[in-house]
């Protein structure tokens, strides 16, 4: 399998990930609101105002979940997987002498076709050292030497 397809199943993973957390988010959302439906009818005084204290609470925690995993959602709508990159940029698939990162979005550590590569962020302390990297450029990253060995 050429790197190609490798980076075009990889971003396809990330898509499908995101695209269950989101409905994943989703469904909790709808069951929180069905909880809270139902503690109206059944709950009177303190006890109903906890209750509907902390059903708030977990909706605003959804509700920011949901938001973050848009934004995901949008920079990986934004990386074209067939373009292939020379340096380190969104949609670059860098392969280093320690890891291999997918610059993309910060999902973290993922297994496609049995290898294992970290999704992560420009934004990310790692995105920031390989950000414009090339080929058999060297990065020092937490104190280690890593060399990129190739960008596509």
């Amino acid at each position: 399998m050429t790197d190609r397809e490798f980076k075009k199943r990889l971003h396809d993973h990330c898509v499908n990930l995101i695209a269950e957390r989101i409905s994943a988010i989703e469904d909790e959302m709808r069951s929180l609101q069905s909880a809270a439906n139902e503690e109206i009818k059944s709950s009177a005084g303190d006890k109903y105002e906890t209750g509907r204290a902390m059903l708030m609470l977990e909706k605003e925690r959804l509700a920011n979940q949901r938001e973050e995993a848009f934004k995901t959602q949008k920079v990986l709508s934004e990386i074209d997987p067939h373009k292939k990159l020379i340096k380190g940029e969104l949609g670059a698939l860098v392969r280093t002498s320690r890891v291999t990162y997918f610059l993309s979005a910060g999902i973290g550590k993922i297994e496609v076709e049995g290898q294992t590569v970290f999704a992560v962020s420009l934004a990310s302390p790692i995105g920031n050292v390989l950000e414009k990297k090339c080929s058999g450029d060297e990065v020092i990253f937490r104190g280690q030497k890593t060399k990129v060995i190739e960008v596509s």
